[in-house]
């Protein structure tokens, strides 16, 4: 239940270190330890020590400096007080996601600890803090007492875990940014009180263009999704365009959502056009072609070579306007008749 409470339902799991979390808690294995951003070993530990951990980021992994709950000191730089044997029986490593990070912290034993972790899992968000003593984040020496660090912190943290949980109806576009005569597929999910999804809803995406001129579209059930709705309409012309789902189910009202998508001239070209070297000497490796930089481009006229394979051209032409094939019919058609009158056939 907790596991699809955060994919299907979108809700937030926050996991917390401590005597009976993780392996200890005998997580390994089970739905919940899938969830986790961190992967569990199927062994406990046992014996308890303290150690302190001093965090810092995980260079490979997304910074979590960077993200906007732990951006602050105490989530990469704090010294934190840990019971290894309790606080989480050896995750090993952090899940590799594209849509999560993680924080490491380095101590006394060999090897770096996992102090905070992220990812998303289906509709919903999960944290993962295997250090149990988050508070010396606080009462640390060298930490001084007006230092709201942690509480902030902790602020984040939460705020983030539950912000944009999914309603019963949720709208989105293929593309936010399309150019003005092409097509854009909204598609919404609809579910029911428990969040399963309702595939006999009637569903209508109402379309307001850049002139305030209004489209209402109605949206088909997809047959392999349950819960899924899609339509399609054109954005004819630049501007933005506002996209609002409603859903009913017999006569009553079940939600509404929401998107957006901008019809303008494509710019792309010109943003991130630095040359991608490595890239370009791949694709000329793989299709048999060479890469030049401006310093040897010079020598490109002199690369270039020419084959000699010809040019193919199809004639055509009646075989009545062809004499030797008009001769030939003839003499097949005199030779069948002399040996039909010699065997004596009509």
């Amino acid at each position: 239940m907790i596991a699809d409470f955060v994919n299907q339902r979108g809700g937030g799991l926050l996991a917390l270190g401590g005597r009976h979390a993780f392996a200890e808690g005998g997580y390994a294995g089970t739905a919940v330890a899938d969830v986790l951003p961190v992967q569990i070993e199927d062994t406990k530990r046992g014996a308890e020590f303290v150690e302190e951990i001093k965090g810092e980021p995980d260079a490979p992994r997304p910074d979590p400096r960077r993200h906007a709950d732990c951006r602050h000191r105490a989530a990469v730089g704090g010294a934190v007080g840990v019971a290894a044997g309790a606080h989480h029986g050896e995750p090993g490593e952090a899940r590799e996601t594209g849509g999560g990070g993680a924080a490491r912290g380095k101590g006394a034993s060999p090897g770096a600890q996992v102090v905070l972790a992220y990812q998303r899992y289906g509709a919903g968000k999960v944290l993962a803090m295997p250090v149990q003593d988050s508070w010396m984040w606080q009462m640390h020496a060298t930490v001084p007492a007006e230092d709201l660090t942690h509480e902030t912190l902790w602020r984040r943290l939460l705020r983030w875990l539950v912000d944009g949980v999914p309603d019963r109806v949720t709208a989105s576009v293929d593309r936010d940014r399309v150019e003005a005569g092409d097509a854009v597929t909204v598609t919404a999910n609809v579910r029911d009180g428990g969040f399963l999804g309702l595939n006999d809803a009637t569903v209508a995406a109402k379309v307001t263009g850049p002139q305030g001129r209004r489209l209402d579209v109605p949206m088909g059930f997809v047959v392999d999704r349950d819960g899924e709705y899609r339509a399609t309409f054109v954005a004819d012309r630049d501007g933005l365009y506002e996209i609002a789902v409603t859903a009913t189910r017999a006569g009553e009202a079940v939600g509404s959502d929401t998107s957006f998508a901008r019809a303008a001239p494509d710019d792309g070209e010109y943003f991130d056009a630095a040359m991608r070297a490595t890239l370009l000497k791949r694709i000329a490796e793989d299709t048999g072609g060479r890469f030049y930089t401006a310093a040897t481009v010079g020598s490109l006229a002199d690369d270039i070579t020419y084959l000699g394979r010809g040019v193919t051209v199809v004639q055509e032409k009646d075989l009545w306007d062809m004499p030797v094939v008009l001769l030939l019919l003839v003499g097949l058609m005199s030779g069948e008749w002399f040996l039909r009158r010699r065997v004596g056939l009509p």
